[in-house]
């Protein structure tokens, strides 16, 4: 194989390609080599190193924490909606229609008119259509004096409905807008990772392996986990992984040039939306 100038192992981010897929990964790695860097601060080269780094690991954790506190709650408030539209199946509906029956026959013009998509309709439509079928069978139960208790519990779940989905996708447009944030924070902090470990090779010339002393080596050498909850991405192809234990190694090695492939990683992280079903 040919060797390839343009992928110099000792010129490749490891960061990068080590938390491409989890917002998490990559808050662990900061939050570890920071403390590590603190450790070491009365260390006037290393406290220099931890100061440079310090607003940007601020950046991202707060950023981080608002998003995973998003995301939870999203989480929450989705589970809550599939409850109430179970509820509405299982129990209330049920509720309503023989409540109307003791008024009207499923026969008759008026139980059409309440009931005019069939019961099916509540079950396997859209979550949105779901809903709004409930709140026009409220408001066709106005018409009717003789169902006003049956109205007003409707149009009581319509409005538990409507407020628990409003809730859910305002959290899910919270999500987004924090996770391209994280995405844009990713960028400048694996570059800042990768400029304190290019640093303390300065600092350690002749004892390269003390480098791996500020990282948490387990997280750096490794892929993310695909099933990881955070953010899940397309898939690509197998591709040589550049760690920061591979370019230690190389350091001590006689090679400094390695025969590597073509390497294309790509750095746009896709979010699995909410089901609409």
């Amino acid at each position: 194989m040919k060797t390839s100038y343009e992928n110099w192992i000792y010129t490749q981010n490891p960061f990068f390609g080590a938390t491409r897929d989890s917002f998490e990964k990559l808050y662990v790695i900061v939050t570890d080599h920071s403390s590590k860097l603190k450790r070491r601060s009365y260390e006037p080269e290393i406290d220099a190193l931890y100061q440079r780094f310090l607003p940007f690991k601020e950046a991202y954790t707060e950023a981080y924490t608002a998003w995973k506190a998003a995301f939870d709650i999203r989480v929450g408030k989705t589970a809550m909606l599939d409850e109430l539209l179970g509820t509405l199946v299982a129990e209330k509906l049920m509720l309503w229609e023989a409540l109307i029956r003791l008024e009207f026959a499923p026969t008759s013009a008026e139980y059409q008119v309440l009931f005019r998509e069939g019961r099916a309709f509540f079950s396997k439509a859209k979550k949105d259509l779901r809903i709004e079928g409930v709140i026009r069978l409220a408001e066709k139960l106005k018409l009717y004096a003789n169902l006003s208790a049956v109205q007003t519990d409707v149009e009581a779940f319509a409005l538990l409905l409507s407020e628990t989905r409003d809730e859910q996708l305002s959290l899910r447009d919270e999500v987004r807008y924090n996770s391209k944030l994280l995405h844009d924070l990713r960028e400048s902090v694996c570059v800042e990772l990768f400029r304190n470990f290019a640093s303390l090779l300065v600092i350690y010339p002749r004892e390269p392996r003390h480098v791996t002393n500020f990282f948490q080596m387990e997280l750096i050498r490794t892929r993310t986990d695909r099933n990881a909850l955070e953010l899940r991405e397309t898939e690509h192809p197998p591709s040589t992984e550049y760690t920061t234990e591979n370019i230690v190694c190389g350091l001590m090695s006689d090679s400094f040039l390695v025969e590597t492939p073509n390497v294309i990683v790509s750095e746009n992280p896709t979010e699995e939306g909410d089901s609409d079903r």
